[in-house]
């Protein structure tokens, strides 16, 4: 035999399992009951109301309406109309003409008169104010926070402390010759007038924030719609051929009044830019045999070429227009003072209409911000 050992085949023991020493788990906690004003309280106010994930015609129904006491109907009836009930009849008001004493007239409804549910409870409009109470509620709108929230916006428009950037920028663009009167003078000066003065320290706030914005309009701050140039409105045919461009602009320190029309007798095909005629002078007026027909070369009215900006057709018209020097012209918006006026097709003229029969399709600043909008 030989010494070598042999590989038991017998299987080892496994261990008896041993109990567990530790202690008995802890029973669950038990919920406590919400009080019934806190359970309402968030059923009507918070975002994880139930009413944020059932459908709203198993809330509001019929049945739910005929749940209610005579008491809550009376209530609530006072906010439907007189449509939501079986008996209403179609009826013309007392101030019809066609009305008379013969006809019935709608009466405030009461709890006593029975709803027609097709006219109110399945109704696409009370369906749609139900969702949309159930979008308020699940976007936290009708929280306390977010009605505070509101309570002190309301306030803040009432008192006039609410500022809008956007309404600050707009103020600028049409009043540039206030605020340029303003940054001209010293503004250490104006400040320390504004603090001697007690009768216009409310204004130091008001000044500085003008101060600051004019300060930033200086550097060029331009968003969107100011990136537009005018050929680009005369290349995506915002501006066509035959438009009258009625340009208009008021000069408080001078007290003139400048209005001047100029038709566009051509574009050019490369570059855009305009070739418009208008009278000489101080006329406003296109001359009549124009507004029919454009001549290839007109003799008597002044004709400005290469109209590349509003700016380039106001300096243009102010130096036709003759009463305004160049050292008297504040640096203003000009696509707000020049509107567009285009002949609708196939309407003929009225007799004595400057403009022959053309239709306002409003202020260049007007156009350039909805070709931006829809582009």
């Amino acid at each position: 035999m030989s010494d070598r050992p042999r590989r038991s085949t017998r299987q080892a023991a496994r261990p008896v399992p041993v109990a567990s020493t530790s202690s008995p788990s802890r029973p669950k906690r038990v919920s406590q009951p919400i009080e019934p004003a806190e359970q309402l309280r968030i059923l009507l106010e918070s975002p994880k109301s139930i009413l944020t994930k059932v459908d709203v015609a198993d809330v509001f129904n019929l049945a739910a309406w005929e749940m209610l006491s005579a008491e809550s109907r009376a209530a609530l009836a006072k906010l439907l109309p007189p449509t939501a009930f079986v008996d209403y009849t179609p009826s013309l008001d007392a101030s019809h003409p066609a009305s008379s004493d013969m006809m019935v007239i709608d009466t405030d409804p009461n709890a006593s008169r029975p709803v027609n549910p097709s006219a109110i409870f399945n109704n696409p409009h009370f369906l749609a104010a139900a969702q949309t109470f159930q979008d308020h509620l699940f976007s936290g709108w009708l929280s306390p926070p977010h009605l505070e929230k509101v309570q002190v916006f309301q306030k803040r428009i009432e008192e006039g402390s609410l500022a809008a950037p956007w309404k600050d920028e707009v103020w600028l663009e049409e009043n540039a010759e206030t605020t340029q009167a303003l940054s001209s003078a010293s503004s250490t000066t104006l400040a320390g007038f504004v603090e001697s003065s007690s009768l216009f320290r409310p204004a130091k706030k008001l000044l500085t924030r003008v101060f600051d914005l004019h300060r930033m309009s200086s550097h060029g701050v331009s968003r969107g719609a100011a990136q537009i140039k005018l050929t680009t409105l005369v290349k995506e045919g915002t501006i066509q051929e035959g438009d009258i461009l009625a340009y208009r602009r008021t000069f408080t320190t001078l007290n003139i009044t400048v209005e001047k029309d100029a038709i566009i007798h051509s574009i050019d095909p490369k570059t855009h830019s305009l070739t418009v005629l208008t009278e000489g002078g101080t006329a406003k007026d296109v001359p009549s045999y124009l507004l029919d027909s454009l001549p290839q070369n007109p003799s008597l009215p002044t004709k400005l070429t290469n109209i590349t900006s509003p700016s380039t057709l106001e300096t243009g018209l102010l130096d036709t227009d003759g009463r305004v020097e160049k050292s008297a012209r504040p640096n203003g918006n000009a696509w707000k003072a020049i509107t567009v006026w285009r002949r609708r097709t196939g309407v003929d003229a009225i007799p004595g209409d400057k403009r022959g029969g053309r239709e306002n399709h409003g202020t260049l600043f007007y156009l350039r911000s909805v070709y931006y909008n829809e582009h």
